[in-house]
């Protein structure tokens, strides 16, 4: 499934500083505009549009009226006209006939797509595989083509490809054999064959260790600096964890010893996370989130009140925001950006949380409009101020005048 948030933070957090714009043996990327990528020998229509967070390998050919937004396109690829392509990758030398239609989807090398056929969301198309002209995919669909295609073809009689089916896991051992290697140790090193093997990814052990230096600092009174000073060790001690991992760490923490063993309804939540915020706000003055951590840190929110056992925490994300905003731990440029970022998802499930936050998202953009206002009546008025002492400079020069 392509994911536009966890592409950009996959390109952001691993990719750097393998971007196009550094120009690696063999390619010879331009920047016409900004997050805009374009390699020599692309020939592009004048009709076409071009969005931002885009680039086009070289020799391909984009013809009118397409308009391609989010994605990478591969070299050597050949994209009529009347092709609207987002949120997607097309690998190298892939034909794309006129009125096509692709849509959070990946293109392998080779692959054909002809004329008004629809690629949806979540669809991968593998080497050499050609979709019919008109065919429309549902979601999530894979084809591929096997050496015996003749035999079975599913995309007949224009196409060529074959529906990939998950195949069922072979249960016959469920325990290892003697001798196999395991990749990550037992939990007790007693512990018998037939026993579950406990796995931790490098990062998870960050975050139960951070938690755990969280939890200890409430129940101690730690001060912000000791923190502050164990979560940056901890941070570099794992270089796969970031910023934004010891902030929703840190705040998970907050929120689980707010309603620790007891029952608490929405508005006593509401009381004990202010109270919270307001001791422990100083210590994200000492992690330092910029913009985009900033915006990845709400996105952390949403999921931890998605989990099940945090539902009423679900009905006061409202607060949880405006309460970040007030102790300066969230900016207004952060909390906006986000629902531009929501505002682009079709998914209803996703926007639940926009529409939470409604009120208080119109009351910050209103109060942000009145901020420009206020900035442009002082200039306004700075002007006029300085025409006046202009004026009386040229009234003094005046009265030396007849003086002489």
């Amino acid at each position: 499934r392509v994911d536009r948030r966890q592409r950009q933070m996959c390109i952001r957090d691993r990719c750097y500083p393998i971007v196009p714009e550094n120009n690696f043996p063999g390619t010879a990327y331009r920047m016409p505009t900004a997050c805009v990528y374009i390699d020599s020998n692309v020939t592009l229509s004048r009709s076409c549009v071009i969005g931002n967070s885009t680039a086009i390998g070289s020799s391909t050919v984009v013809g009118p009226d397409t308009t391609i937004d989010r994605s990478v396109i591969g070299r050597s690829c050949k994209i009529g006209s009347s092709v609207t392509i987002s949120d997607s990758f097309i690998w190298d030398n892939v034909i794309i006939e006129d009125g096509v239609s692709i849509s959070q989807a990946l293109i392998c090398s080779g692959a054909v797509i002809k004329s008004k056929a629809k690629i949806p969301k979540g669809c991968v198309l593998s080497y050499n595989v050609v979709i019919g002209p008109g065919v429309e995919l549902n979601p999530f669909e894979k084809f591929w083509v096997p050496s015996d295609i003749a035999e079975s073809n599913d995309l007949q009689p224009d196409g060529s490809g074959r529906l990939w089916q998950k195949r069922a896991p072979n249960f016959t051992e469920l325990v290892p054999n003697e001798g196999d290697v395991l990749t990550s140790k037992q939990t007790n090193p007693k512990q018998s064959k037939t026993e579950a093997v406990e796995y931790v990814t490098e990062l998870e052990k960050f975050k139960m260790e951070a938690e755990e230096t969280m939890r200890r600092a409430i129940k101690k009174q730690h001060s912000h600096e000791n923190v502050a000073v164990e979560l940056n060790a901890l941070k570099f001690a794992y270089p796969d964890a970031t910023w934004v991992d010891c902030s929703s760490c840190v705040f998970y923490v907050i929120l689980d010893s707010i309603v620790d063993g007891k029952e608490l309804t929405a508005k006593e939540i509401v009381t004990e996370l202010s109270s919270c915020l307001k001791i422990w706000a100083p210590l994200w003055n000492r992690i330092g989130l910029n913009k985009e951590d900033q915006i990845d840190f709400i996105f952390k929110i949403q999921e931890y009140c998605e989990r099940p056992q945090n539902a009423k925490f679900r009905l006061i994300f409202q607060n949880i925001v405006q309460f970040l905003y007030d102790n300066e731990i969230l900016e207004e440029d952060s909390i906006l950006g986000w629902r531009s970022e929501l505002e682009d998802v079709e998914d209803s499930e996703e926007k639940k949380y926009l529409n939470m936050c409604e009120d208080f998202l119109e009351w910050l953009a209103d109060a942000d409009e009145e901020d420009e206002e206020e900035g442009d009546d002082d200039d306004d008025k700075n002007d006029n101020d300085d025409g006046d002492k202009n004026d009386g400079d040229d009234g003094d020069d005046e009265i030396d005048d007849l003086s002489l």
